[in-house]
């Protein structure tokens, strides 16, 4: 029927849609990162994990508009049919890749603010470690997708056309051992903020009052960006795992791009907190408008 050729086309233009303003966000965030010089020596080494974190997620979201929005609208890839198998697990595999990335990356961006704020003056995250701690990351998230993808019997996820969002490609009577991979990681980058921004807020309270001193806004104002990150991180995650039992046995599919759009929600969080909540990203667009130098 009419509606049911409709769904699809509605679906592929609203993911089509997302992936055009969150794509141009983490851009904006990129560029103004980039004007502002922000990963150099006389900024916080915090901004090369950031960076490289808002870079993910501009990975993760240039999938969904050049493939997956695509693939939503005409229910299949729309890729050369003589190599589509093979595009198709190299896109799953690049999308793996970011998506650890970006696990990763909360993981050690907490473990920084808890270091810096708690540690003050024990030089754990310095500028070179960070930048070998990056570079490590990239290496691991990659191991990480490569195997989950090629080495283990069961499963590879990619992204499934027919019901807009996210799945394992089940094997009958094979146990998914990717899952078994992924949620400790998922769990431990949920944690790790959690317990870190906890201790960060009360040292940081403790301190002022037995100092009376003023609060360190911008110290708060990392955390505060750092945690709302996490957030919303853990509701995606959570999101891709409830949102198919919760729905199992519905034949209004659409239904599952919810997670999809929860999904843009975290791709594109860590680009608004970023553009909202920070002094010095703001500063750079200012710097870029009026084509006055960043002070």
């Amino acid at each position: 029927n009419n509606t049911s050729v409709l769904i699809p086309h509605v679906m592929g233009i609203i993911i089509g849609s997302l992936s055009t303003i969150s794509l141009t966000l983490n851009i904006t965030v990129l560029v103004a990162m980039f004007h502002a010089k922000l990963w150099a020596e006389k900024h916080s080494p915090v901004y090369i994990l950031s960076g490289n974190l808002i870079l993910s997620d501009a990975i993760q979201i240039s999938l969904h508009l050049f493939f997956f929005a695509p693939a939503a609208f005409a229910q299949t890839f729309v890729l050369p049919e003589f190599i589509k198998p093979q595009m198709m697990v190299g896109i799953d595999l690049v999308m793996l890749y970011a998506w650890y990335f970006q696990t990763l990356s909360h993981i050690f961006v907490a473990l920084n603010r808890l270091a810096v704020v708690v540690f003050p003056h024990v030089s754990i995250f310095t500028r070179n470690r960070v930048i070998g701690l990056t570079i490590a990351q990239h290496v691991l998230s990659m191991t990480m997708s490569y195997v989950a993808q090629f080495e283990l019997p069961c499963c590879r996820i990619t992204f499934v056309p027919r019901v807009y969002t996210y799945s394992y490609l089940r094997k009958e009577d094979v146990y998914n051992y990717s899952a078994m991979v992924d949620l400790p990681l998922n769990s431990i980058a949920t944690l790790t903020p959690l317990i870190s921004y906890s201790v960060i807020v009360y040292v940081m309270n403790r301190a002022n009052k037995i100092a009376g001193l003023e609060p360190n806004k911008k110290e708060y104002a990392f955390a505060i960006q750092f945690a709302i990150m996490a957030a919303v991180y853990t509701v995606v995650w959570v999101t891709i795992r409830v949102f198919p039992k919760l729905l199992r046995g519905t034949d209004k599919m659409f239904l599952y791009g919810i997670t999809t759009c929860f999904a843009f929600c975290n791709l594109t969080s860590n680009a608004i907190v970023f553009l909202f909540n920070n002094s010095e990203i703001r500063n750079s667009l200012r710097s870029l408008r009026s084509g006055v130098p960043v002070s």
